[in-house]
């Protein structure tokens, strides 16, 4: 019996073989890699793949007793998760033609229609593969139109057909309903199987690890995203119960973690419209209150508050020390008086506009003056989903104040203590390249015995002032001083 389930590490030296012995690896590729790229090895598509695992971008493979069988990746086309692609598709090259690639694509038409909640799926397929665009046919992909896409790789063109299948037209040829989904999900929910990956924060000016984001997982390595468990949670009325596991659970795993966590702050999500109630919150405030001092409680900017709520929100964070973020913000309302009466301690610009922001100059526009708005009111501004190098050193010449990305640190069960040294030293060089010096500021050495090169240039010292004393000047190999 073939089953789906998420891709694993160790998956990978399986699946680089199948790459071996695919006669049109090229064609399979097309449209995935820019021309640069294609000059890799294919260790290195595998990769890209395999490090591929934001929630936009899913993974799976289908396998049965004699091992994994097929690969397929899927992401998600818009910010409601709702639409989405079919990307990879790839079956063990000694099953092919065994319908074991007919099997891979129900099941996961199954798993995104019905686990995913997604309404449509898109899918490419290379118009002289017959067999492939057969067995999607078979599943109940239309094409879309007589237009033909071309993608150009390399020196070769090819021409591809865009198929989809919508949610509705499957439940029409008679697909399962979801309650085995939201039975699992319930029980889920019951018996409290949760876990937590978090995600480290950084600093803009140093790259140093200022807090982490706690972000909800279904343990046991169930299928689920956090958006998917939401949603049936709603179905089920069961969103409070997560807001009260969410905070207890994460608050625990904080608290039996100190040292980790040791001067860092904590991010942590709550569910809009479901505030603890008083009574399991006074229980939060007696046994965490610890943690609860040094956390920031997230806020969607959409989030909905009557007054009396937002009162709440206010005097809890003041009277135990929290602090509040509104998170997502750019893409919503965007309302001023709302956010000030929150009296928010942070910003976390919405990813879609950090999304290759060093290109758009409308984006740049409109961040700029959402930080310089912030600044004046004493608010931090972090720039979320940062996702390579030019959108860091876009949103560090901004004037970001803080950091969030796959770019910088991926979520991880294990708590971070530092971000890559090479990412860091990015960060900095960034920093200290971007100040010009009006004037020439000089440091004069009294009783320091050390001084570290990359902090004076971060301070805008362009020069040294040495006296007669032993001291050590500390250096860093990544980085150039030009001061004298």
């Amino acid at each position: 019996m073939l089953r789906l389930r998420p891709l694993k590490e160790r998956d990978g030296k399986d699946i680089l073989a199948w790459f071996e012995k695919e006669k049109n690896v090229k064609e399979w590729l097309a449209g995935h890699f820019d021309a640069e790229q294609t000059k890799k090895d294919q260790s290195a598509y595998l990769d890209v793949i395999l490090n591929a695992k934001d929630e936009a971008e899913i993974t799976m493979v289908s396998y049965d007793a004699t091992g994994i069988c097929g690969f397929l990746s899927m992401h998600f086309l818009d910010e409601n998760v709702e639409e989405l692609s079919f990307d990879w598709l790839m079956i063990h090259p000694e099953k092919r033609g065994q319908g074991y690639g007919a099997q891979t694509i129900s099941l996961s038409i199954k798993y995104a229609f019905e686990l995913l909640m997604a309404k449509r799926i898109s899918v490419r397929v290379l118009a002289d593969n017959e067999a492939a665009y057969d067995c999607l046919s078979r599943a109940g992909f239309l094409e879309c139109s007589e237009k033909k896409d071309t993608i150009v790789l390399e020196e070769d063109a090819f021409t591809a057909r865009a198929l989809e299948i919508s949610a509705r037209s499957k439940r029409e040829q008679g697909a399962p309903d979801l309650d085995d989904v939201s039975r699992d999900i319930e029980e889920i929910i019951l018996k409290n199987e949760f876990q937590y990956a978090f995600q480290p924060i950084v600093k803009a000016s140093n790259g140093e690890i200022y807090g982490y984001e706690a972000l909800m997982r279904a343990a046991g390595g169930r299928p689920y995203t956090p958006s998917v468990i939401l949603k049936h949670a709603k179905a089920l009325d069961r969103l409070y119960d997560i807001e009260k596991a969410t905070f207890q659970n994460v608050f625990a795993l904080v608290q039996k973690e100190g040292k980790a966590f040791a001067g860092k702050k904590l991010y942590i999500n709550s569910i809009p419209g479901y505030q603890l109630k008083d009574a399991d919150y006074e229980v939060l405030v007696q046994s965490y209150g610890d943690v609860l001092s040094h956390s920031v409680i997230e806020m969607t900017e959409e989030t909905d508050l009557d007054l009396s709520e937002l009162e709440v929100l206010v005097s809890r964070s003041q009277k135990d020390g929290s602090e509040i973020a509104i998170d997502d913000y750019g893409t919503g309302y965007s309302n001023t008086s709302s956010l000030l009466r929150c009296d928010p301690f942070c910003i976390k610009i919405d990813m879609l506009l950090i999304s290759n922001i060093h290109a758009e100059p409308k984006k740049q526009h409109f961040v700029k003056s959402i930080i310089e708005f912030a600044h004046d009111n004493g608010i931090l501004v972090l720039a979320e989903g940062v996702e390579n190098a030019s959108e860091l050193r876009a949103v560090i010449e901004m004037g970001v104040d803080l950091i969030q990305g796959f770019y910088t640190a991926r979520p991880s069960f294990n708590v971070i203590e530092s971000i890559d040294d090479a990412v860091r030293n990015e960060i900095l060089n960034m920093n200290v390249r971007g100040q010009t010096c009006v004037s020439r500021r000089v440091f004069s050495v009294t009783d320091e015995k050390e001084l570290p090169l990359v902090r004076l240039a971060l301070e805008k010292y362009s020069g040294i002032l040495i006296g007669d004393q032993p001291f050590t000047l500390v250096g860093n190999k990544n980085y150039i001083s030009e001061m004298s």
